[in-house]
């Protein structure tokens, strides 16, 4: 038996088990028919067949626009939103035409974009959206310290008249960013109905000052509040089932921690689970998992290989692990797998993702270097 270099992007892979050449891997049977397995040398090299794909214009006589972060389907006014990340907000007509997109929100005045990561960064419409009209956005404060702020507006009016009231402006949350990037994020809504936001560490890089392993302030997290009775004077609630909900040793707002920079998170429409692209440094970039009550789960990708990324993860109710696979090819043979804690290379048996998390490390060291 031996361990895969190289895993063909299967998210579904967290554990293997090679002995007898047999691979039990999680593979959707989809996915199976397509697979190879090449275990000559003593190394395991699994891959799948590409599609053959084409793209296409999807909105024929757009104009180019200027960093597009979100886009957002408007059912209701048939309408498609694009979020620009200089703090506009423009409409489509779901059924064209596309070339003139107008202007229904304009916050340029009020959006920070020092830096290259500031700026208007997410939008979400409310659940009950149909109702209550309520829009929801993430953006860097112009003026003053560096702050980003999470904020809900309301739209008005139909058709050609459809926009954002700019003075129906309440803010629910702002935090301090020590630097201008690694602010994050993407603002949704879970199937619970709760709001989930991705806070990025602060940067610059490296977590300089540890932020995504303390959870007693928000940056590096994700953030699960309740925004459903919003008012000025209590903006959101904490749900009765976050982690931290008592708020002893950590901020009561805190769903997950231990993240880098959450810049896109989706929910599963089929499990629920929720998915994050954790912006990587210099070498590779990271999809993560997530189960609920705060726990991590990962399954990280790095180029075209599935592995675990260097990094502190600190799951709730778990010590924290140092976990750093090296790149592929540099895996022990013989169904172990040596994990370089760092300062103690120490062998770990291949187990699932979730319980690798769960080995602590000896020593704590500080995150450092190209985490």
């Amino acid at each position: 038996g031996a361990i895969p270099t190289e895993l063909g992007g299967l998210a579904a892979l967290t554990t293997l088990d090679l002995s007898g050449n047999r691979l039990d891997g999680g593979i959707p049977l989809e996915l199976a028919s397509r697979a190879s397995l090449d275990i000559s040398g003593g190394w395991a090299s699994l891959g799948l067949a590409t599609p053959a794909i084409a793209l296409v214009p999807a909105f024929p006589g757009l104009p180019e626009l200027a960093r597009p972060v979100a886009m957002l389907d408007v059912p209701e006014h048939d309408l498609f939103l694009i979020a620009l990340q200089d703090g506009r907000v423009l409409a489509l007509p779901r059924d064209g035409p596309w070339g003139n997109p107008r202007t229904v929100h304009d916050q340029r005045e009020r959006t920070s974009r020092g830096g290259n990561e500031q700026g208007l960064l997410s939008i979400a419409l409310d659940p009950d959206f149909a109702r209550n009209g309520y829009v929801y956005a993430w953006y860097s404060v112009r003026g003053g310290a560096d702050v980003t702020r999470l904020a809900r507006f309301t739209a008005t009016g139909e058709g050609a008249s459809f926009a954002f009231d700019a003075a129906s402006e309440l803010t629910i949350l702002e935090i301090a960013q020590p630097w201008s990037n690694h602010n994050g994020g993407t603002i949704l809504f879970g199937p619970d109905g709760m709001l989930f936001l991705g806070v990025g560490d602060g940067g610059p890089g490296g977590d300089p000052h540890g932020h995504g392993q303390n959870p007693r302030t928000l940056l590096g997290t994700v953030v699960r509040i309740d925004v459903r009775g919003t008012t000025a004077e209590a903006p959101y609630a904490i749900p009765p089932d976050n982690p931290f909900r008592d708020g002893e040793d950590a901020r009561p707002e805190v769903w997950a921690y231990g993240l880098r920079n959450p810049w896109r998170m989706s929910f599963d429409r089929e499990t629920g689970l929720l998915w994050a692209g954790d912006v990587g440094e210099d070498r590779r970039e990271e999809i993560i998992t997530f189960g609920g009550g705060g726990q991590l789960r990962l399954e990280r990708h790095g180029g075209h290989a599935l592995l675990l990324t260097a990094g502190w993860l600190r799951p709730h109710g778990a010590g924290p692990a140092r976990i750093r696979v090296p790149p592929p090819g540099q895996l022990l043979r013989h169904r172990r797998l040596r994990l370089p804690w760092r300062g103690h290379p120490r062998p770990a048996r291949l187990v699932p993702v979730q319980r690798l998390l769960q080995q602590p490390h000896p020593r704590h060291p500080r995150e450092s270097g190209d985490d």
